[in-house]
């Protein structure tokens, strides 16, 4: 009897140390197998005048082992995703007008990336007399670079995107000292009295009924009279996935000119088309109901306009007009200038 009690209590005490040994074994497993840097705090930036720096967020050493709790075996990525955050950013930039004239005064707001979990904290500078600025000393992943000026109008090449944790790859084309990367801003020109209508959406008669439009209130006229005439033709019927159509918009006594620049504000003074058309067929891979443009108009008393139009070529056609400008005084500038509005 004691022999077996002695037996059992053995028994136990293996069992017990069985299980303190796999209980300290899968503890080491899931201990991170490298130790992460303690994240440096962000230098200021150095600018080549006084700037506007918002207060920097040193990056978490939690923030990194969050992100990475299910990659602990690849410690490889770990020590890239802090990199990262931590490349060296040094720009400089140069602001041109679409000249290529220098610009001065123009403002100038970064936003550095540098944590992963917030957005980056802007700061702000000035176009020196060269057009020139930069901004040096901070870290980060991405810089995000706009300028803007009153009296110019931002272009796409007015703001950009760099992504500093490529640097050293042949392809990151990163601005130097020598080599700055140039942002363009558009002069405005001396605006009009322009009439500014607002946008409007008019369901319109299908069939070939010539629909006439009146661009001032923008309203449908009666007897296909107007600045505009639209007119579809939709065959099929409603529920159809596609159908084949054709639509045309007509300027009668004008003409129509599709623009192709959004800052070109002067109307062309010639080779505008009584009409534009377009017809589409079923085609499974290529296919829409949408018929659309900029548009410079020279309207049948003479006057000038620009107008985004969009036809709806459905079983209910419709028309969407909008960004539409007339310049009542018979010039062809139609550059708005708010100052100077005309009520339609």
């Amino acid at each position: 009897m004691k022999m077996k009690k002695r037996y059992s209590i053995g028994i136990g005490i293996l069992l017990l140390l069985l299980g303190l040994f796999l209980w300290w074994t899968g503890r080491q497993d899931r201990q991170p197998t490298v130790a992460l840097e303690k994240a440096q705090p962000v230098q200021q930036s150095t600018v080549s005048h006084p700037v506007t720096v918002a207060p920097t967020v040193p990056v978490s050493q939690d923030a990194y082992t969050l992100a990475a709790v299910t990659q602990l075996a690849q410690t490889d990525k770990l020590a890239a995703w802090y990199e990262m955050f931590h490349a060296p950013i040094d720009f400089w930039g140069k602001v041109v007008d679409e000249k290529g004239n220098p610009v001065v005064g123009a403002h100038v707001e970064y936003n550095v990336t540098d944590h992963p979990e917030q957005d980056g904290k802007p700061v702000t500078d000035t176009s020196d007399a060269n057009g020139s600025f930069f901004l040096t000393g901070r870290e980060g992943a991405n810089l995000y670079i706009k300028v803007s000026k009153e009296g110019y109008y931002e272009l796409p090449e007015s703001a950009r995107s760099l992504d500093y944790y490529r640097r050293g790859k042949a392809d990151a084309n990163l601005p130097t000292k020598d080599d700055p990367t140039i942002f363009v801003l558009k002069k405005k020109g001396g605006g009009a009295a322009l009439i500014k209508v607002p946008s409007k959406y008019l369901a319109l008669k299908g069939n070939g009924v010539a629909n006439g439009i009146d661009l001032r209130k923008p309203k449908i006229v009666p007897g296909g009279q107007g600045d505009l005439v639209v007119e579809c033709w939709v065959e099929g019927k409603e529920g159809d996935g596609q159908w084949n159509w054709r639509c045309r918009i007509s300027a009668p006594g004008g003409g129509l000119i599709q623009r192709s620049d959004a800052f070109a504000f002067e109307a062309p003074a010639i080779e505008y088309k009584p009409s534009v058309e377009m017809t589409m067929q079923v085609n499974p891979n290529q296919w829409s109901e949408t018929f659309s443009g900029d548009y410079y108009i020279k309207l049948s008393n003479g006057n000038y306009a620009r107008a985004v139009l969009a036809v709806y070529a459905r079983h209910q056609p419709a028309l969407d007009i909008s960004s539409t400008f007339i310049n009542p005084a018979g010039s062809r500038n139609l550059e708005y200038d708010k100052a100077q509005q005309i009520k339609p």
